[in-house]
C-alpha cells in the first residue's frame, strides 16, 4: 500500500473513530438527562430518577448539544463511507432540531392537554420494573421527584409568561381538569398505584402490605399534593394570562410564531415549504376524496349530500358498539387479518409482536381514536396498539379496520418495530424523529388495505373518510397557524368536510393547536410515497416487485424525507438499468 493511501486510511479510521465517540457520549448524555425515557426503552440504570425540567436544565443540554454539533463539524464527512456519511448528517440534523428548540423557547411551553408533563409522569410507572424490593425503593424516589419536577414546571411557565409564550385557553383548560383528576383521584383510580397492586402480590404478605402503604403514603402525601399545586397555579395565575379570544389560537399570535411554526414544519415534514402552498394542497385532495366516495354512498344506499350524510352515520346506532368488550374484540379479529395478509406484501417483517390494549381511562377522554407505542430497544415487550374505547357512540364501525392498519400492521408496528430490530445502527437513528416518513407510511398502510382485501364497502367508507380527515389537516393545521385562523373556522371547516364525530373534532382542533405541523406529516408523507411509488411502476414496469419497493423504504430504518429520496433515487436508477437491459434483450431476440 502507497503512503498516501496509508495515511488516507489513517486519517478515515481517526473520522470514524471521532464520530463513533459522539454517537456514544451523545447516546449516554441523552440516557442520563431523560430518565424516564431510558426506562421505557429498557435501559434501567437510572430508574431511580427523573428529568430535570428546569430552565437551568434546559439550557445546560443546548450547551451540551452545541459542543457535540462543533466537534461534528471538525471532522472531514468526505473521508467517510456512504452510510457513515449519512449517520453524520443525520446526527447533525437531529443535534440542530434540539438546538433550535431550546433556542425558540418551546420548553417553556410545557402544558398541554396532548404531552404535557402531568400526563407523562404517570406513563413511566406501565414500564417500570417492579420485582425486587430495590425496584420499588426506585420507583419511590421517582414519587419523591415529582415535587421537582412540578416546582420547575411552575417556574418555566412564569418564565413564559413574562416572554409571553402560552398555549391558548383551550388547550390549558383540558389541561388543568387533567390535573384535578390525578390530584383528586382516590387510590384505585391512580395509574401511580395500579402497578404496586399488579405487582406486588409477588412478594412475600408482610412485604407487599410494606409497599403498598409506603407507596399510598407517597402518592397521597407527596405526589397529589404536587399535583394540586400545578393545578391551582395553572387555574388561578397561569390560565387568565392565557389567550381566550378564538382567533389568538395559532403560533402566528406568538412572539417569534412565524418561525416557530416554520421549525415545526421542517421538523415534522421538510425543510422550506411554504404553509400556503400546504393549504391548497389539501383543499385539492379534499375535492379528489369527495368524488371519490361518491359511488360507495351509492353501493351503501346513503345520502351523497354531506350534512344529510353525516348526519345518517352519527345517528344510527348500527354504526356504532354500546358494549366495550365487543368492540374490542371485533378490533382483535381484524388485527388477525392484518397480521395473516402481510406475507404477500413484504418481503421481511418484524420479529416482535403487535399486541392489542384498551386505553386507560384516566387518559382516555382528552385522547384520539388509537395510539400505537412500538417495542423498547431491547425487545423485552411487543408493540401495544392502543384503543380508545370512551364515548362509544362516538366510535363507528366502519373506521376500525383502516384504523388497525394505520396503527398497527402494516403500519406504525410492521414499520417501527422492523427499524428497531435493525441491527449495528448509532444509537440515536433507532430514535429520530420522522415523523413525515412514520405517519406518512401508516397512512399509505391504510390504502394497502385495498390490494389486501381486507376492506367491504363500509370499511372503505372508513378508509375514506380517514383520508378526507387527513387532508383536512392540511387546510385546518396551517389555517390555525400560518393563516390566523379561529378555533371556530378549524371547527366548522372539519364538519363540512369530514365524516369525525363531534367529539373527535373538538379534541382533534385542540390537538393542532398543541402540537403545531405534527398533523401535516401524514398527508404529506403519504403523497411522497405514492409518487415515489407511481414514479417506481412507471420505471420498471412488469419489473416493479412491490415487496422489493416496499423493502426499500423500510430497511434502513426511519429517516426524514429528504434522506430517504437518496434510497428512492438509487432504487430508480437501478430500475432504469434493469429496462435497458430488457429492451437489449428484447431487440436482440
Amino acid at each position: 500500500m502507497s503512503s498516501s493511501r496509508s495515511d488516507k486510511r489513517r486519517q478515515q479510521i481517526f473520522v470514524e473513530t471521532e464520530l463513533h465517540t459522539l454517537f456514544r457520549q451523545h447516546h449516554e448524555f441523552k440516557r442520563k438527562a431523560y430518565p424516564e425515557w431510558s426506562s421505557y426503552d429498557g435501559d434501567h440504570r437510572y430508574d431511580d430518577r427523573l428529568t430535570d425540567l428546569s430552565d437551568d436544565a434546559s439550557q445546560k443540554r443546548c450547551q451540551k448539544y452545541r459542543a457535540f454539533l462543533r466537534h461534528l463539524e471538525t471532522l472531514d464527512f468526505k473521508l467517510l463511507s456512504s452510510e457513515m456519511q449519512r449517520n453524520a448528517r443525520l446526527f447533525a440534523w437531529v443535534l440542530s432540531q434540539d438546538i433550535q428548540f431550546h433556542e425558540l423557547g418551546l420548553h417553556l411551553l410545557c402544558i398541554d392537554q396532548q404531552e404535557g408533563m402531568h400526563l407523562k409522569f404517570p406513563q413511566w410507572a406501565e414500564v417500570h420494573p417492579l420485582e425486587s424490593y430495590a425496584q420499588y425503593q426506585q420507583y419511590f424516589s421517582r414519587l419523591k421527584g415529582f415535587q421537582k419536577q412540578v416546582s420547575d414546571t411552575i417556574d418555566n411557565l412564569s418564565l413564559g409568561l413574562q416572554r409571553g409564550l402560552l398555549h391558548p385557553r383551550c388547550v390549558v383548560e383540558q389541561s388543568l381538569w387533567q390535573m384535578r383528576d390525578l390530584a383528586q383521584a382516590d387510590l384505585s383510580r391512580m395509574p401511580l398505584y395500579h402497578p404496586i397492586l399488579r405487582h406486588s402480590h409477588h412478594l412475600s404478605s408482610e412485604l407487599a402490605q410494606r409497599v403498598q402503604q409506603v407507596a399510598a403514603r407517597l402518592i397521597t402525601e407527596a405526589v397529589q399534593p404536587a399535583y394540586q399545586q400545578l393545578y391551582d397555579f395553572v387555574r388561578e395565575v397561569y390560565l387568565p394570562c392565557c389567550p381566550q379570544a378564538s382567533h389568538e389560537v395559532g403560533l402566528s399570535h406568538l412572539p417569534g410564531g412565524k418561525r416557530m411554526y416554520a421549525y415545526w414544519v421542517a421538523r415534522h415534514v421538510k425543510d422550506g415549504l411554504d404553509p400556503i402552498d400546504i393549504h391548497a394542497q389539501g383543499h385539492a385532495e379534499i375535492q379528489r376524496l369527495h368524488q371519490r366516495l361518491e359511488p360507495i354512498l351509492g353501493r351503501l344506499n346513503l345520502p351523497t349530500h354531506w350534512a344529510h350524510l353525516r348526519d345518517t352515520l352519527r345517528e344510527n346506532a348500527d354504526y356504532y358498539f354500546s358494549d366495550a368488550s365487543l368492540m374490542m374484540a371485533e378490533y382483535a379479529q381484524m388485527l388477525a387479518r392484518a397480521k395473516a395478509a402481510l406475507p404477500a406484501f413484504f418481503a421481511h417483517l418484524p420479529q416482535t409482536d403487535c399486541v392489542l390494549k384498551e386505553l386507560e381511562p384516566w387518559r382516555a377522554a382528552a385522547a384520539p381514536q388509537a395510539y400505537y407505542y412500538t417495542p423498547p430497544q431491547d425487545l423485552s415487550r411487543p408493540g401495544i396498539y392502543y384503543v380508545n374505547t370512551h364515548a362509544l357512540h362516538e366510535r363507528p364501525k366502519y373506521a376500525m379496520m383502516a384504523l388497525t392498519l394505520h396503527e398497527a400492521v402494516p403500519g406504525h408496528h410492521l414499520q417501527l418495530a422492523r427499524a428497531i430490530e435493525i441491527p449495528n445502527l448509532p444509537d440515536f437513528r433507532y430514535h429520530i424523529e420522522a415523523t413525515a416518513f412514520v405517519e406518512g407510511w401508516a397512512l399509505y398502510a391504510e390504502s394497502l388495505g385495498f390490494e389486501m382485501g381486507l376492506y367491504d364497502d363500509l370499511q372503505t367508507l372508513g378508509a375514506l373518510s380517514f383520508e378526507l380527515w387527513r387532508a383536512s389537516r392540511l387546510v385546518v393545521d396551517t389555517g390555525l397557524h400560518a393563516m390566523a385562523w379561529s378555533r371556530e373556522q378549524a371547527v366548522q371547516y372539519l364538519r363540512d368536510h369530514t365524516l369525525q364525530s363531534e367529539t373527535d373534532i373538538q379534541s382533534e382542533v385542540d390537538r393542532y393547536i398543541a402540537l403545531p405541523a405534527q398533523a401535516l406529516a401524514y398527508k404529506m408523507g403519504e403523497r411522497q410515497i405514492v409518487s415515489w411509488r407511481e414514479q417506481a411502476q412507471a420505471i420498471w414496469q412488469e419489473d416493479f416487485n412491490l415487496p422489493d419497493f416496499h423493502e426499500v423504504l423500510l430497511r434502513a430504518g426511519s429517516l426524514p424525507l429528504a434522506e430517504l429520496q437518496e434510497d428512492m433515487h438509487r432504487y430508480f436508477e437501478r430500475g432504469k438499468q434493469v429496462a435497458t437491459a430488457r429492451k437489449v434483450t428484447a431487440s436482440q431476440a
